[in-house]
């Protein structure tokens, strides 16, 4: 028997087509599950807890805690709160009758999306008995953010692969699509993909469902970008963060001594019960592995009020740890502290990189604008990371997946990291040039809301004149736009804040079942921080 790729290519004069028998695909099959077990193996050996650690490298499955999945009822209405419910482990996505072949995972930043595709990956590769991808699958793990560049989904799956592996792009097509094998495509960080608006691409032919119709196709995004042209049958699941019992487990996996585990649990919890703040910033798993790694190499932790207070401290805790320790950078440097020009630069990259989603940039081209030295300082303190990324090059006469070329690009730790520095060039603005041309800039930049909350609450938290900015920026947006506000007025210094929330609270606060997450999310901050600081006579009204 013969495999016929159905997509031919033209070059000249003659079309080339892939024809494979069954024993050369056979034989690429296990090239391929070889090459992508090796691949991943890489990948999830190699988690950073905490980004400053250099030589704390942990096995994804060493660290990983199983956040609650829920999953979506579309044939219950909105207005019925049994509409989510949850599922008893993460392998009933891929066992559960009722399940579509298409599944999209929502999650907020930093809830564990990327982490729990990295688990499926390591689950596949080490054969785990537990996981229903034990036997006949093929796992394939892409990161939309490396592929902005390839529309071509083989060609995306070929960059993955070593240089010199001996597989063409046909061949891989060829597997993919023979039916011969159980094929999951999962798609990592829709929210992160440049492309989302090229529909002629091949990630949105799959996510349409107009091509790999005979995949599992999961794929990851933030609840604000979900995809506007799924199937109507798609399965919905959301991570809905930690509880106390997953931070537990957390510190038992992650913190490796038993004894010092023990004692971190009864810290942590006792910081967390003390904080209503910082216990509703430690929901979120990345937030909080950082504060559990954090406390257990004994950073003292200040009164942390916000978000940005919590993350002002994080990312002064990572630059101050590696000056403390005099850590030299890999390329030779000492102690190196930022100028304003180079504060500045990277926070309008960070800030043009949101709105053009562009979470990548080329290693030469931040060397040349941060420097060497300051360049080295934010790659060792691990505020950003470099990687290796395989780009095609197309030439006269020859197949594009013939040649590729390897560059190393740079990104930021997590893209929470990159909205906080985003928050910096807006905090910058509204100082140097005042609330007239940060208007201008924010209309402009059409940054979503939802999208890109952190930006906005970070703002308000770094510069008051950038708050006040804001807000009446976010007040005429809508019902929406003025709830979330509430958050931004938060992120303030107590003493501006304490009389906003005093004045909110004078009215009756109401909770209606109906309400959006962001609304529920909002208000629900502001009653805590309202009895944090002690403010009387609130009226509450929930509506179930």
């Amino acid at each position: 028997m013969r495999y016929y790729n159905p997509q031919h290519y033209r070059y000249g004069h003659f079309q080339r087509y892939a024809i494979f028998s069954t024993a050369i695909l056979t034989g690429k099959h296990f090239i391929l599950i070889n090459a992508l077990k090796e691949v991943y193996r890489k990948r999830y050996s190699g988690v950073k807890p905490i980004p400053f650690l250099h030589d704390t490298w942990r096995c994804v499955n060493d660290i990983f805690v199983e956040s609650k999945i829920e999953v979506l009822n579309n044939s219950k209405s909105k207005e019925d709160p049994t509409r989510w419910s949850p599922i008893k482990s993460r392998h009933e996505i891929f066992t559960k009758p009722t399940f579509d072949r298409h599944i999209t995972i929502e999650g907020e930043p930093g809830f564990g999306k990327s982490t729990l595709l990295l688990q499926f990956a390591y689950d596949w590769g080490t054969s785990s008995t537990e996981s229903p991808l034990k036997n006949s699958y093929i796992f394939i793990l892409l990161r939309l953010k490396d592929v902005k560049d390839t529309p071509n989904v083989y060609d995306a799956i070929k960059m993955m692969l070593p240089e010199d592996l001996p597989i063409t792009r046909e061949a891989i097509k060829a597997i993919v699509t023979s039916g011969q094998w159980k094929v999951v495509l999962a798609l990592d960080g829709y929210d992160e993909y440049s492309g989302m608006d090229n529909t002629s691409s091949d990630i949105n032919k799959i996510i349409e469902g107009r091509i790999l119709t005979s995949c599992i196709i999961i794929i990851t995004t933030r609840p604000s970008c979900l995809p506007k042209l799924q199937s109507p049958t798609v399965t919905h699941c959301k991570l809905t963060g930690f509880d106390q019992g997953m931070q537990e487990e957390y510190i038992d996996k992650a913190i490796t001594s038993q004894a010092a585990s023990s004692g971190m649990k009864e810290l942590i919890t006792r910081k967390l019960k003390e904080n209503v703040v910082l216990s509703d910033i430690c929901q979120v798993p990345l937030f909080f592995a950082t504060f559990a790694h954090m406390n257990s190499i004994g950073a003292k932790y200040q009164k942390l009020n916000s978000v940005t207070s919590y993350f002002t401290f994080m990312l002064a805790s990572f630059l101050g740890h590696l000056e403390n320790k005099a850590m030299k950078c890999r390329r030779g440097q000492r102690r190196l502290i930022e100028n304003p020009r180079q504060r500045l630069q990277i926070a309008k990259l960070a800030f043009d990189g949101l709105t053009k989603y562009d979470l990548l940039w080329a290693q030469n081209k931040l060397l040349k604008l941060l420097g060497s030295p300051c360049y080295n300082r934010y790659i060792s303190a691990g505020i950003l990371l470099e990687e290796e990324h395989g780009v095609y090059k197309m030439t006269a006469g020859q197949h594009s997946g013939d040649q590729m070329e390897i560059t190393t690009q740079v990104r930021f730790f997590h893209k929470t990291f990159q909205e906080f520095y985003a928050a910096r060039y807006i905090a910058y603005l509204a100082e140097t040039q005042g609330a007239e041309a940060l208007k201008k800039v924010l209309s402009e930049s059409d940054l979503d809301l939802h999208d890109h909350q952190y930006v906005f609450r970070f703002a308000c938290g770094l510069e008051p004149t950038a708050a006040k900015v804001v807000q009446d920026y976010l007040n005429n947006l809508g019902e929406e736009g003025r709830a979330f506000s509430i958050l931004c007025i938060i992120e303030q210094e107590k003493e501006a804040v304490d009389s906003t929330i005093a004045q909110l609270c004078r009215k009756q606060v109401l909770i209606y079942r109906f309400h959006s997450r962001l609304q529920q999310r909002s208000t629900i901050q502001l009653l805590q921080t309202a009895s944090q600081r002690r403010v009387s006579k609130v009226t509450v009204l929930v509506r179930i």
